[in-house]
This record gives C-alpha cells, structure tokens and sequence, in this order.
C-alpha cells in the first residue's frame, strides 16, 4: 500500500504563524472556591440548647424552622453584637 503524501500547511503551523514569539499567553483567570460544608464539635449541653431554642421557636412561629436557620440567625445576632459581649459569653462557658 502507498502513502498518500500530505500537501498544505497543518492547522498547528497556521497558528504558530499568527502570533509572534513575544506575544502573551491566553491565561484563564482563577475561580473562586466553593465554600465547603464545615462540621462543628458541640458539646451535649449546647446540643441540648440549640433543641431548646428550636422547639421554643416552633412554638410561636407557624411555619416549622430548621436548627440550622435558627444557627444561622444566631451567627447573624454574633456580627452585630459587641466583641466584648461575644467574650464575656465564651467566658462564661469555659
């Protein structure tokens, strides 16, 4: 069997030719991360809390909430309270 001869020029070739050799490189800017799921240690009395705070929660309102939206809306009350009232608290649990 013969080999067919291959005429023109290769589409690699044609591009190399386009651009300089100085020119910059087409770089792909970086996404950010995707936030993971965090796990937390928590002790059987804040375990028992949070419970508390829930049924107490789903006493008044009408819709059911989950422990986490109510986790959420104690994360949220943390950023607007003051630092000292947030350590005064940390010292009480230690």
């Amino acid at each position: 069997m013969s080999k067919k001869k291959i005429t023109g020029t290769s589409k690699l070739n044609v591009e190399k030719l386009k651009k300089p050799a100085g020119s910059t490189l087409n770089l792909i800017k970086r996404t950010k991360d995707k936030i993971l799921p965090k796990s937390f240690r928590l002790r059987e009395s804040d375990v028992n809390n949070l419970r508390l705070i829930h049924t107490e929660i789903n006493k008044i309102c009408p819709a059911q909430i989950s422990e986490t939206k109510i986790l959420r809306a104690l994360i949220s009350i943390g950023t607007t309270t003051t630092k000292e009232r947030i350590i005064n608290a940390i010292r009480k649990l230690m």
